[in-house]
């Protein structure tokens, strides 16, 4: 009875706790004082708890999140209970958020990065005590005193380079070492690493005038110097990645309420390393106080030429009362200042390298102007590594552009600093109201890619600083944040980045280095589809895409590849022109209703114009047509405007497929099959029989196969009765597939009929529709591609032999239009960046072989893969990988680019129906830009996306009229 007694009480103890814990998170959630759920959207979980936003940021990509987050949903993104993100720049141009007058305060996010209870520059929250501390080191910063520190900078940048000059001697000997390789006479070298040990020396040795030595030692290491006179042994501690680790376990526990952090961080085991990390870094600032105040007792006279530092100015300061101030406090100011002073100056760096290596023409650009500098510069003022003086590189125009973009595209701290609205107050940003208590933040990385940088915010061009109007971008600039909480460092950072680079960049011939890829996909590699493709099959056998045996597809492939020749998919093209005939048709109909400022069900009138998402109406063309030429039988969903399958096809069908959503079916069912494929083909028939969150995808890939036998039904229906097809029709899919026998003379099975049937409806469907739905973004979004275009295509019309059919609708033969450079080169681009298939296909080395690629060896059973959305952002493709350029195409080394160029895969698995996708978009985009003056409804919208087996492009709204 006891037992049972205590058991029910446990079990209502418990019952209790998950009671009180749900209220906890629901009562303020319904309450909703700060009226947020009517008004700002995002994550569900994060209108509850700060626990989402605490495991945003240990996803290693909190930025890029938040940016998604405010691509969905707009400029107001609620990522916790109190805390809305605000992506206005606006904001910060009125210093709404971090300006002098508003009186925001520091959030207790700030809390979580404190080593005392008074904090210190940086973490403090009360404004009286920010600027006490503030004041005790703001002058040691002013941009008169940090020109003072040049000498000490410029020492260790030539350290620093007597490290790279080592490195690219012996590579011209073609010696490596323990941290750099070689190749064709070059070093090759993880510049990351070199700009964090040349930050940290440059940082210690200003603030504390202790450098740490990494330069030499060429290791995240403290020196053994540092543990004679400290009471803790800090010998060899990495202090680098002591000081990443402590920021990012400070800014898991910031998302939680103070008390809370504490709780976190001494009650929970995961949260141990954060605190040992962060004992540990506070004793190695203290160790090297400990050094200077050590020479100081002693009487141990420091190097005449050192010049002043923060702890010099520290040891000066004295309270309101005329004591000094105590050890604590010289420690945590000494601590921040190395913090904020060392990764985030690396990593800018680092990302600064990058974008000049991988843009050789912004590198040439830079280098004439330092060369140019450096010719007029005193020789007696150089260094005997040719250093330049800080007074002649300061204001090089183009050297600031590089930094700065840097900077802004870069953006060192990427998420929004957290300010709270105090007691008794509100603030009102872009016309919301936020009450006490609300927390906001102005993402950076989400700000730095606004539409006020331009067209292009994405792309790092130094040019957007020199042209005209460059003076404007100015207010929305702030990679120190702004306000009185701004980077108290910013001088030293700016100095140090400056020089930097411009000796860098002078003295060295940086790329980035890209070995030579064997090829994946290729005819005599041996390697073997992975069981990645188990989860897309729909029978035993496979199809052409899914099945692995490299002969069954040989033989599987031999079947339908003649239909796809270039010579057959030629025939089909009248079939493709009455589709797009019917497509025109129905963009004609809200062309005119639009003239009379009329809308309708799926379309929106604006100025004359008809306003409509694209992208369905692309899906409907590629699903008609492909229907047509696989199974004779299309769709109709351009004319029903819907995602609906015809009665028609129900009729000789067992089960009923009519009304059902193939495009949709399609996008489930594959995206389905991917997350399946990551897992062994026995975890794989678990999780789709035994996951509930499988069962969508496995009714879509059922419903998706009774369509595609409903429509095989027909046909074989037609053929048993006798009745006639249309005599113009031509051959398809189907009937090559009923004349082919296997080795026996049997005719194929109706499962293989179904199974290579739906693979080409799949293959040949939702790949056209989202690329051409891409194409048309870029080009909307593109004037002058779009003007030039539309005059290639004009000029045709114009010399086109008047003897020539031309449809009612304008549109003119492949043959006509196949060969046009700019209409290709617009076709090629929209597929290289857009990445329809943008993952890697997997491969699987064989048994009792290996493969070797760009040096590393891959044994049996490795998976290898190519991803082709990262591959098509190389700096292969030249400056500006990520922007929509036709032009790249027509340039003198376009012929180079072609190697690389696999929209359609490569090697013996290739897309058999690769010419026919081609004639569609060539065709289609002819058409369509041709018969239409198209542009973006809201000239900075995005291209909306959905990631999936293929990205889905799901909305491309446009305005739209006839050309005269």
């Amino acid at each position: 009875m006891f037992t049972e007694q205590l058991q029910l009480t446990s079990t209502q103890c418990g019952t209790a706790a998950g009671a009180l814990l749900l209220a906890y998170y629901l009562i303020p959630y319904l309450l909703d004082t700060h009226d947020y759920r009517r008004r700002f959207s995002g994550p569900f979980v994060a209108s509850l708890s700060n626990w989402w936003l605490s495991k945003s940021t240990q996803s290693g990509r909190h930025s890029e999140i938040i940016y998604e987050l405010h691509e969905k949903y707009g400029k107001f993104v609620r990522i916790g209970p109190n805390h809305i993100s605000i992506a206005d720049p606006n904001a910060l141009e009125a210093s709404a958020v971090y300006g002098h007058s508003n009186g925001l305060l520091k959030s207790e996010f700030y809390e979580a990065f404190k080593s005392d209870q008074e904090g210190d520059v940086f973490n403090v929250q009360d404004k009286a005590v920010h600027t006490m501390k503030r004041k005790r080191i703001a002058n040691i910063f002013s941009a008169q005193n940090v020109q003072a520190f040049e000498p000490r900078v410029r020492s260790h940048i030539e350290k620093f380079f007597a490290q790279l000059d080592i490195r690219c001697e012996q590579a011209l000997n073609g010696v490596s070492g323990f941290n750099w390789d070689t190749k064709e006479g070059r070093a090759v070298i993880n510049m990351c690493h070199q700009f964090s040990y040349l930050a940290f020396d440059i940082i210690s040795d200003l603030a504390l005038g202790v450098p740490f030595g990494l330069v030499e030692a060429q290791k995240d290491s403290t020196p053994a110097a540092l543990s004679l006179v400290s009471n803790k042994n800090v010998q060899n501690l990495p202090v680098i990645s002591l000081m990443s680790k402590g920021g990012a376990g400070a800014m898991t526990l910031g998302s939680h309420s103070s008390l809370f952090q504490k709780i976190l961080l001494l009650g929970t085991p995961w949260h141990i390393p954060d605190l040992l990390t962060r004992r540990a870094f506070r004793n190695v600032t203290r160790a090297a106080v400990d050094t200077r105040v050590n020479k100081v007792e002693n009487g141990i006279a420091d190097d005449e030429g050192r010049g002043v530092d923060l702890l010099d100015k520290l040891f000066e300061v004295t309270k309101p009362d005329g004591s000094p101030l105590s050890r604590d406090e010289i420690d945590s100011e000494a601590l921040v200042t190395i913090g904020a002073g060392s990764d985030t100056t690396s990593n800018s760096l680092s990302a600064l390298c990058f974008y000049i290596a991988s843009n050789p023409q912004v590198k040439k650009k830079l280098q004439e102007e330092l060369d140019s500098a450096h010719t007029s510069a005193d020789k007696d003022e150089e260094s005997a590594y040719d250093i330049a003086s800080f007074e002649h590189v300061k204001n090089l125009p183009y050297l600031n552009a590089c930094v700065k973009e840097a900077l802004r595209l870069f953006s060192t701290v990427g998420t929004g600093l957290p300010r709270v609205v105090p007691a008794g107050k509100t603030l009102t940003i872009a016309g919301e109201v936020f009450n006490e208590g609300s927390v906001i933040s102005i993402p950076s990385y989400s700000t730095n890619r606004s539409s006020v940088w331009g067209v292009d915010p994405e792309v790092y061009r130094p040019e957007r600083w020199l042209g005209d109007g460059s003076e404007s971008l100015n207010k929305y600039y702030v990679p120190f944040s702004t306000g009185p909480r701004a980077c108290v460092g910013r001088n030293l950072a700016n100095m140090d980045m400056m020089l930097i680079s411009a000796a860098l960049f002078r003295r060295y011939d940086v790329q980035l280095a890209t070995p030579t890829t064997k090829v994946v996909y290729g005819h005599s590699n041996g390697l073997l589809k992975s069981e990645f493709y188990e989860a897309f099959k729909t029978d035993p056998q496979g199809n052409v895409f899914n099945v692995r045996d490299k002969a069954i597809h040989t033989m599987k492939r031999k079947r339908i590849a003649n239909i796809f020749s270039a010579q057959n998919v030629q025939a089909f093209e009248p079939r493709v022109r009455s589709h797009i005939e019917r497509f025109c048709a129905q963009l004609d109909t809200r062309c005119e209703q639009a003239l009379k400022g009329v809308s309708g069900f799926n379309w929106d009138t604006k100025e004359g114009k008809a306003v409509l998402n694209m992208c369905p109406q692309f899906s409907y063309l590629a699903f008609d047509i492909i229907s047509d030429l696989a199974l004779g039988i299309p769709f109709g969903l351009i004319e029903a405007q819907k995602d609906s399958i015809p009665a028609a096809l129900s009729l000789v069908s067992k089960k009923s497929v009519e009304n059902l959503p193939v495009i949709h079916m399609i996008a489930q069912g594959t995206t389905g099959a991917m997350a399946l494929g990551s897992h062994s083909p026995f975890l794989q028939k678990i999780l789709l029989f035994g996951a509930p969150w499988h069962i969508p995808d496995f009714i879509a890939r059922r419903d998706f196969v009774e369509v595609t036998r409903a429509a095989v039904n027909t046909r074989v229906s037609k053929m048993e009765n006798g009745v006639a097809d249309n005599e113009n029709r031509g051959i398809d899919l189907l009937d090559k597939l009923f004349e082919v026998t296997n080795a026996d003379g049997s005719p194929l099975s109706r499962d293989e009929i179904d199974a290579e049937a739906l693979v080409t409806i799949g293959a040949g469907s939702d790949t056209t529709s989202n690329s051409l739905g891409a194409l048309c973004y870029y080009i909307a979004s593109k004037p002058q591609v779009k003007r030039k275009l539309q005059e290639e295509l004009d000029s045709i019309h114009v010399s086109m032999d008047k003897e020539e059919p031309e449809s009612a609708y304008g549109l003119v033969n492949f043959d006509r239009v196949k060969n046009l450079p700019y209409l290709t080169a617009c076709v090629k681009e929209a597929l290289r960046l857009y990445s329809t298939v943008g993952g890697g296909l997997p491969r699987v080395v064989p048994a009792g072989k290996t493969v070797t690629i760009a040096g590393e060896t891959f044994n049996e059973g490795s998976v290898i893969s190519v991803p082709s959305y990262s591959t098509n952002r190389s700096n292969v493709w030249g400056v500006n990988p990520e922007v929509y350029r036709p032009e790249r195409w027509l340039e003198d080394r376009s012929e180079s680019l072609n190697k690389y160029y696999v929209p359609f895969s490569a090697g013996p698995r290739a897309c058999v129906g690769r010419n026919l996708a081609n004639m569609n978009m060539i065709l289609i985009s002819a058409a369509f830009f041709r018969r239409y003056d198209v542009d973006l409804a809201t000239p900075t919208s995005k291209l909306e996306i959905k990631e999936g087996f293929v990205r889905e492009a799901v909305r491309c709204d446009v305005t739209i009229k006839r050309r005269a």
